[in-house]
């Protein structure tokens, strides 16, 4: 059964709940779909682990034509850490937006993922410049002062280099990457521009088992990746998120760096 979300721009976008197939239908423009096929972790695995996530959401005025694509993608990944922590459960699952656009980031609270409604176009409004590190500054500075001791992944998301930031810089978020306890904190970069963003990735620690570096049209399949991440990891596969082969191969193709 497909579950349909009907947002203000009056496009429908349906996804399949987790555990009702291994794919899902996402309308990524009126009256087109995208199906997104892979071998999605079985949702009926409780999670093992507390956990809590962080997204970095690139809303800058060129995110506006992929921007549905994010928000269903989005949805599945709340929706299936919703599955696995579904009472009964002993452990549980936080989640944190960050958006940033222009001289504007936008910083959430951390919510129990099972109080979470569907986003919506309205949660993600695109318009200005990309400060990407001060984002990504913001929120390691929250883990880090934040989280101490639990399992936390940032997954940052963008389609174009910083050009706004005033405040943090390539160096600074490597070094601050590289501070992290890597045992319980983990930082993803998923870029869509392939002019910066395996570059940006290296600069700033993220090998490629912590990068993806898709194009615009294999969004989909780069959310669905982020999915798989964190659904290994809270049911004890792995020890912290990391994309693996299958990942890369669905989400990049024959791409490589």
């Amino acid at each position: 059964m497909t579950s349909q979300f009907e947002y203000d721009d009056d496009t429908v976008y349906s996804v399949v709940p987790p555990g009702d197939n291994d794919y899902s239908v996402i309308h990524d423009e009126p009256h087109s779909t995208v199906v997104v096929e892979s071998n999605r972790p079985d949702t009926s695995v409780k999670a093992c682990k507390n956990v809590r996530v962080v997204f970095i959401h690139d809303l800058s005025g060129s995110m506006e034509t992929n921007i549905h694509m994010m928000v269903t993608g989005t949805n599945e990944f709340v929706q299936d850490l919703q599955a696995r922590y579904k009472a009964p459960c002993n452990y549980n699952a936080e989640f944190l937006l960050i958006t940033f656009a222009g001289d504007r980031i936008s910083v959430g609270e951390w919510r129990n993922v099972n109080e979470i409604e569907p986003y919506t176009r309205a949660n993600f409004r695109c318009e200005g410049s990309t400060p990407l590190w001060d984002a990504c500054d913001v929120a390691l500075e929250k883990v880090t002062a934040e989280c101490n001791g639990i399992v936390t992944a940032i997954y940052t998301f963008t389609d174009g280099d910083d050009n706004n930031s005033r405040n943090a810089t390539r160096p600074t978020i490597r070094n601050k990457i590289a501070a992290l306890d890597k045992t319980v904190h983990t930082m993803l970069f998923i870029g869509s521009d392939p002019m910066s963003a395996s570059e940006n990735a290296e600069h700033i620690g993220c090998d490629r088992v912590h990068s993806l570096n898709h194009d615009t049209h294999s969004t989909p399949y780069a959310m669905r990746a982020c999915t798989n991440t964190i659904a290994r990891c809270v049911t004890g596969e792995t020890q912290t998120p990391e994309f693996n082969q299958s990942d890369i191969h669905m989400s990049e193709g024959g791409n490589s760096y």
